[in-house]
């Protein structure tokens, strides 16, 4: 096109230029016609682009809220259940073998510390979404005149939340009894909620009875690396309610105390 206008082919030209000014349009018409078919692809194209757009909006929409809800503090809980829902996925993966339980319990503690400064609910959060519901192993003693720890902890609040059931696969070996299909997570984070609540020597005595003493009583083997578990967990419930340890800290407590 430009050269054409540069030929001085415009307006009326005389005829002896017109023959030249024709080869030029010829040219031109024929650079056009090719145009055509991909002015065609270029309009189809946006158009199934734009059915795209239209089609990912909502989704997009739908993204953004759920992100937004799941932000919100009021959420907390929801989020954190998410969470532990892909932990556990990637916990029981076939293809996943450096994740197992001891550390899928660091992971879920520690994105609950970042979330939730306050100790108390961070222990009751993480306490009722990983002990799962259909267990009823719960603590029934008394300790000093104090109701027995079912009624004062609530635990019956506990067992209705988490359908999430863990094992002992990453604990340290002095960590479990029998097998790796114990739920270590569960006993951790039950003497973790009674060492916050009571102080640790109380937890551990408790422990001592029910872990050691009972058993044996009953001429059972006595469960002696539950015991040991229950004083490393107690220990850190009683740390964070002494202000030893920060909610940020109590996942890297997990991981460096009960992980191998």
């Amino acid at each position: 096109m430009t050269a054409a206008v540069q030929s001085g082919c415009q307006g009326e030209v005389p005829e002896d230029v017109f023959k030249g000014c024709y080869g030029i349009k010829q040219r031109l018409d024929a650079e056009l016609s090719q145009l055509y078919p991909r002015m065609d692809a270029a309009e189809r194209e946006r158009q199934a682009l734009d059915a795209e757009a239209a089609d990912l909006r909502p989704r997009l929409d739908r993204a953004i809220a759920n992100a937004e809800y799941l932000l919100g503090r009021d959420n907390t809980e929801e989020a954190l259940r998410l969470f532990i829902s892909w932990a556990v996925d990637l916990d029981r993966a076939p293809y996943t073998v450096s994740v197992q339980s001891c550390q899928t319990f660091s992971l879920i503690a520690t994105a609950l510390g970042n979330r939730v400064a306050n100790q108390k609910l961070f222990v009751d959060l993480l306490v009722r979404n990983v002990v799962e519901r259909s267990h009823v192993g719960v603590i029934l003693m008394q300790l000093k005149g104090r109701p027995p720890l079912r009624e004062v902890l609530n635990w019956e609040a506990y067992l209705s939340r988490s359908t999430r059931t863990f094992n002992a696969t990453g604990f340290r070996r002095e960590f479990y009894d029998f097998s790796l299909a114990e739920n270590q997570v569960r006993h951790a984070a039950g003497y973790m909620l009674g060492g916050y609540e009571f102080s640790q020597k109380p937890t551990e005595l408790y422990s001592y009875l029910t872990d050691r003493i009972i058993p044996r009583v009953k001429l059972g083997p006595a469960q002696e690396a539950d015991f040991r578990l229950a004083v490393a967990a107690a220990q850190i419930g009683f740390q964070l309610q002494s202000g030893r340890l920060r909610t940020t800290d109590v996942g890297g407590a997990i991981m460096s105390r009960l992980c191998q």
